[in-house]
């Protein structure tokens, strides 16, 4: 119980901050254009004055990934940095995030995030799948 009151007596000022700072439309780093990286390369190094805009796309429930592919690519468009692929996410059958996530570096030439959960896994799977991972050109 202690562990929960320290971490909600820490939290609270920072999420009121937060969200004091969204409703004035402010940002706590400034962007600088001239600093962005070409696409298809990955961001610098997080600084107070670059940050980066991750947003999480899942796979498809099908066979198809062409919705979540495209949406990734207007996602880029729009200035995201890189985009996180969840590892079943609402504990339902999908894609396999990471062959998603390998097609999407094929055809956006863009920076994936993996999400790995060990939910569904063992040690020797999860394991198994990083160095797959590796194989597959997928460091992130």
């Amino acid at each position: 119980m202690m562990f929960n009151r320290v971490m909600t007596d820490t939290l609270n000022p920072l999420l009121t901050q937060a969200i004091a700072m969204a409703q004035s439309h402010e940002t706590p780093w400034p962007r600088d254009p001239a600093a962005e990286p070409a696409p298809g390369q990955a961001p610098a190094p997080l600084t107070r004055d670059n940050f980066a805009v991750s947003v999480e796309v899942n796979a498809p429930q099908g066979l198809d990934p062409v919705k979540s592919i495209e949406a990734a690519r207007l996602l880029l468009a729009g200035g995201v940095d890189v985009i996180n692929i969840a590892d079943g996410p609402r504990a339902s059958a999908r894609m396999a995030n990471w062959a998603l996530a390998r097609l999407m570096r094929q055809q956006l030439g863009n920076e994936i995030i993996l999400h790995v959960c060990g939910r569904d896994r063992n040690l020797l799977g999860l394991m198994s799948d990083i160095l797959a991972y590796n194989a597959l050109d997928l460091h992130n």
